[in-house]
C-alpha cells in the first residue's frame, strides 16, 4: 500500500480560510468587499432612477400647416371665455386646497363682459369681486377689477348693493396669462382668485336632421355664472328645460315659435338670449363627435320658471307638436 502525503499550496490556503491570512491582508480583503457591495448599491440606485416607472417624461413633437391669421375684435369677444376659481395657500403662497367654486362667464352680443362675483364659505373670508373685461379696437383685452367687502341683493332680480372698495386695479391682459388676485392675506393664508382667459373653438356651422340632440350629466349655466340646472340625461329631437333661472327649449332643427339662437361644438351648445348674455349646456359626453359645429334652433323665455330653487321640469320628444302641447 502507497501512503500519499497531501500537498498543500499555500497561496490557495490563504484564500480559502480566512484565518490563515495575516491581518493586513484581511483587512485589505474586508475594504475591497465593501468598495464592492457599494459600487453594486450605487449601480441598483442609477438603474431605478432612470426606470420609467420611477419619473415621467413626455417628449412630444407636432407640426401644422395652418396659417395664423390675427383674430378681430369680434372674434376675440365670440371667442373668449374667462374660468373662476379659488385656491387657498398658506402665507408663503404654497397650495393648501381649491374650493369648490368655478366659473364661467363669456361675451354676450353687445358690450362688456360684466360680473359681480360672491363667494362665501365657512372658516373663510367673504369674497366679492366685480371683474369687467372689455376688447378695444386695437384687439388689446383689459379688465377693470374691483374688491368690496360685500355684495347684497336688492328688490330686483340684477340690481346689487355694494359695499366698501377694499381694492381696485386696471389691468391689460398681455401674453393671454390668467390673473391672480389675493382677495385676503395672513401670515398664514391667502385667498386667491385666479381669472383664466381662453378661446372657446368656433369653425363653420353645419346643419342637421333628424338626429336627437343627447345629453348626459349635463350643467347649465349663464355668462353671467348663474348656475340654472344640472341632470343626468335627457335625449330628444326636441328638449326643453325650465328652472327657477328661465325656461327654454331647444333642437337641430327649426320648429313652431324658434329661431336660430346658437350652436352646439363638441361637449357645450351655446345659446344666444334677448338681452345680450348667453346659456351654455355643458355635457359631461361629447354633444357632436363631428369637428364642425352645428346650429341650435329653440326658444328662451326667461319670465317662465319654476318656483323653489333647485327644481326641474324636462321633456323631449320626437314629435314636434306633442312637444309643443306638453312642454309650453
Amino acid at each position: 500500500m502507497r501512503n500519499f502525503a497531501r500537498l498543500s499550496n499555500p497561496m490557495t490556503n490563504s484564500m480559502t480560510n480566512p484565518l490563515s491570512r495575516s491581518l493586513p491582508e484581511r483587512i485589505a480583503t474586508r475594504h475591497h468587499q465593501n468598495l464592492l457591495s457599494l459600487f453594486c448599491l450605487l449601480n441598483f440606485l442609477a438603474f431605478t432612477a432612470l426606470s420609467p416607472a420611477a419619473f415621467s417624461q413626455n417628449n412630444d413633437f407636432s407640426r401644422s400647416d395652418d396659417q395664423i391669421v390675427p383674430l378681430s375684435k369680434e372674434d376675440l369677444r365670440k371667442q373668449i371665455e374667462v374660468t373662476g376659481e379659488i385656491f387657498v395657500t398658506d402665507g408663503s403662497g404654497r397650495l393648501l386646497n381649491q374650493t369648490n367654486e368655478s366659473r364661467i362667464w363669456k361675451f354676450g352680443k353687445t358690450g362688456d363682459l360684466d360680473s359681480n362675483w360672491s363667494f362665501e364659505s365657512p372658516g373663510h373670508k367673504a369674497v366679492a369681486l366685480k371683474h369687467i373685461w372689455s376688447v378695444s379696437k386695437e384687439g388689446k383685452i383689459l379688465v377693470h377689477l374691483t374688491q368690496y367687502d360685500q355684495f347684497t341683493r336688492g328688490p330686483k332680480p340684477r340690481q346689487i348693493t355694494y359695499g366698501k372698495v377694499i381694492r381696485e386695479e386696471k389691468i391689460e391682459v398681455k401674453n393671454f396669462e390668467a390673473i391672480s388676485w389675493v382677495a385676503h392675506s395672513s401670515d398664514t393664508q391667502r385667498t386667491v382668485l385666479r381669472l383664466t382667459p381662453r378661446l372657446s373653438e368656433k369653425k363653420d356651422l353645419i346643419d342637421m336632421s333628424d338626429l336627437p340632440i343627447s345629453l348626459k350629466d349635463a350643467v347649465v349655466y349663464d355668462s353671467k355664472g348663474k348656475v340654472w340646472t344640472s341632470f343626468g340625461e335627457l335625449e330628444g329631437k326636441y328638449l326643453g328645460l325650465r328652472t327657477h333661472a328661465g325656461q327654454l327649449g331647444i333642437s337641430y332643427v327649426p320648429f313652431k315659435g324658434a329661431k336660430e339662437i346658437g350652436f352646439v361644438s363638441g361637449n357645450e351648445i351655446e345659446i344666444n338670449t334677448e338681452d345680450g348674455g348667453k346659456i351654455i349646456l355643458k355635457s359631461g359626453m361629447p354633444i357632436l363627435t363631428s369637428q364642425r359645429p352645428a346650429k341650435i334652433f329653440g326658444i328662451v323665455d326667461l319670465s317662465k320658471k319654476t318656483e323653489s330653487f333647485n327644481s326641474l321640469l324636462s321633456s323631449s320628444s320626437s314629435k314636434e307638436k306633442e312637444f309643443l302641447e306638453n312642454f309650453f
